[in-house]
């Protein structure tokens, strides 16, 4: 079975590409209290960077006063299944949250842009695109996690055509298994598993293919 052509790479990179940069625009949005907007109103006004300058500033004075569903005030019923909401979740506090959440989210876009600038296969490359998309997200709710089945599908896309290294299968099964208890922001727990197995297969790719870390050209989709 080869998933290359389906839905279409480009399309699908496209698409989650879009998700990612739309999940960071609207992270922007969520961060800014609505009673500050006259700030910045009059900072558009005067143009610059004092607008950005604002805007900046205004997200940093309200991250820490948002609930575990980001909404300001009280926490509703809603919850996320992000890095961000495990901790929440966890008791962590609200500014250690958002740094793991931040670390974690750069560290991985990093080594998400790297990795597709290698002539990895092109299963592993779209597997940790899919899984990234949602670790690097805070807000994640339990539906968004259906993207983890595209993830899993090229993984044992890959498993089917050079074979799963030992202990996959039974990791995959028990992430299926733990998106069952719904109450539980395990969703996180599950993504770092999954992306786990990407890292694994990349070293053993590296292993088995030393000349791998030359970089192809961003428009190949070698295999």
């Amino acid at each position: 079975m080869d998933l290359r052509n389906f839905p279409g790479p480009l399309d699908l990179q496209a698409a989650i590409w879009a998700s990612v940069s739309g999940r960071a625009v609207g992270l922007a949005q969520l961060a800014c209290p609505r009673q500050r907007d006259g700030e910045h109103r009059r900072a558009w006004r005067n143009g610059g960077d004092s607008f950005w300058l604002c805007r900046m500033g205004v997200a940093i004075d309200g991250l820490g006063d948002r609930s575990p569903s980001l909404g300001p005030g009280a926490a509703g019923e809603v919850r996320l299944f992000s890095l961000f909401g495990f901790l929440h979740w966890a008791g962590a506090s609200p500014w250690m949250s958002w740094s793991v959440q931040l670390v974690v989210s750069t560290t991985l876009t990093l080594g998400i842009y790297f990795l597709w600038a290698k002539p990895f296969p092109y299963d592993l490359r779209a597997a940790a695109l899919c899984i990234g998309s949602l670790i690097v997200s805070p807000y994640v709710l339990f539906y968004d996690l259906c993207i983890l089945s595209i993830a899993v599908a090229f993984l044992v896309n890959g498993g089917l055509l050079r074979g799963f290294l030992p202990g996959e299968r039974t990791t995959i099964v028990l992430c299926w298994a733990a998106l069952f208890p719904m109450k539980t922001p395990v969703g996180a727990i599950v993504c770092v598993a999954l992306a786990f197995l990407c890292v694994r297969r990349i070293i053993a790719y590296r292993r088995d293919h030393p000349g791998v870390h030359q970089a192809v050209p961003l428009a190949g989709t070698a295999s």
